[in-house]
């Protein structure tokens, strides 16, 4: 877990949803971890961007990629149980599988949703 810090993380830095995006990695810091945050946004679109060029792990709101998600671009990664006020996605590009890094991330995602 020592390389935690080595997947990259891209999120949306907007007020109104700032706080479903905080309460992720806040649990992901409750288990003791540091999430890699490479890239702020200012809109969903630019997060999606930076996910279609590969350049990390993206999180959503599902409003926003559901029709990307059914459209086959981009593939969720669910966590269930993890306690949301708004259900969101955790996406990244359909095209490139996960990393060993990557899929620790989601592991403790799911693990700390227990």
């Amino acid at each position: 877990m020592a390389e935690f810090d080595k997947i990259p993380l891209i999120i949306r830095e907007n007020n109104r949803y700032k706080g479903v995006i905080h309460e992720i990695l806040r649990q992901v810091e409750h288990r003791g971890l540091k999430p890699n945050v490479v890239l702020r946004c200012d809109s969903f679109q630019l997060v999606k961007g930076a996910v279609r060029r590969k350049m990390g792990l993206g999180i959503l709101h599902v409003d926003v990629v559901a029709p990307d998600i059914k459209s086959g671009e981009f593939k969720p990664i669910q966590i269930s149980g993890m306690r949301l006020e708004h259900p969101s996605y955790i996406i990244h590009h359909k095209d490139r599988p996960l990393s060993a890094y990557a899929e620790k991330f989601v592991g403790l995602l799911r693990e700390s949703a227990g």
